[in-house]
């Protein structure tokens, strides 16, 4: 069989398209919708909000080790 190649865009594309289709990214914009409004009412500037945020994700990584 021969083999299909794509350029990088059009994989990306593919992939955009593919994680359009699954309901997971509408779960996620939520999510980060309601933060977002989360960190608006509590008064957090954007980057407190992109600060927390990281740091919070990288919490339980560090503990695990």
């Amino acid at each position: 069989m021969g083999t299909i190649t794509m350029s990088s865009a059009a994989a990306f594309a593919t992939g955009l398209r593919a994680a359009a289709q699954s309901v997971f990214v509408y779960v996620i914009f939520g999510t980060f919708v309601g933060y977002g409004a989360l960190c608006h009412d509590l008064g957090f500037s954007l980057p407190w909000a992109v600060a927390s945020t990281v740091l919070i994700w990288a919490g339980p990584r560090r503990s695990s080790s």
